[in-house]
């Protein structure tokens, strides 16, 4: 398949997948938020009291107990409940490109055990991506009294920050594409043995 015609076709499915992508949204918030919420509960020490689905978004639900937290004073006896949000799909944008690559190619010899590790490895890209989501909003984005309850070191700081930039700017584009070359070797060799130059001199 000419490199040309692959490109040609990723580009007409592209509307098509981030459509699907689109819709899928609730679906795959829903599945992210049951995944991180065990995860962000041990990592903030219980500060986070649950991870939800809301439309679109996952939320980390901070719930505060009695105390002053900056202009938020609450009473004894009760208790205040924050949200940090997150939109999955920002942090899975290559997902689409992924799959438009994947139908372009067309029918391939992969095996099932290689889409459970594709699939895999993108869910692991979506989860870390939303989790460093919170995690920064939870530490950079709320009152430092409420930060501070989180106990955490500045290298922390650091690896969390770190970890957003990449979870948002770098994974989102860069598994899905790696995913897809390591699927679809044979493809890429074919493609560049169209493309090599010819050397032979006639004799």
């Amino acid at each position: 398949m000419p490199s040309g015609r692959l490109i040609r076709r990723m580009l007409a499915w592209l509307p098509l997948t981030y459509g699907l992508w689109y819709a899928m949204a609730p679906a795959v918030a829903m599945l992210l938020a049951g995944l991180l919420q065990p995860l962000l509960k041990l990592l903030s020490g219980g500060l986070v009291f649950a991870v939800e689905r809301e439309g679109r978004l996952v939320q980390a639900v901070v719930r505060l107990g009695a105390g002053s937290y900056g202009e938020l004073v609450v009473p004894a006896g009760r208790f205040a409940e924050l949200l940090i949000e997150a939109q999955p799909m920002i942090y899975g944008y290559g997902v689409p490109l992924f799959v438009a690559l994947v139908l372009a190619a067309g029918r391939r010899q992969v095996s099932w055990r290689a889409w459970l590790l594709s699939a895999g490895g993108l869910l692991s890209m979506l989860v870390f991506g939303v989790g460093m989501g919170l995690l920064k909003g939870l530490v950079f984005d709320l009152h430092p009294s409420i930060s501070a309850l989180l106990s955490v070191q500045p290298f922390q700081r650091e690896l969390i920050a770190l970890g957003y930039q990449l979870g948002f700017l770098m994974l989102p584009v860069v598994v899905p594409l790696i995913v897809w070359f390591v699927l679809y070797a044979d493809l890429l060799v074919e493609l560049t043995r169209m493309r090599a130059p010819d050397n032979t001199t006639p004799i």
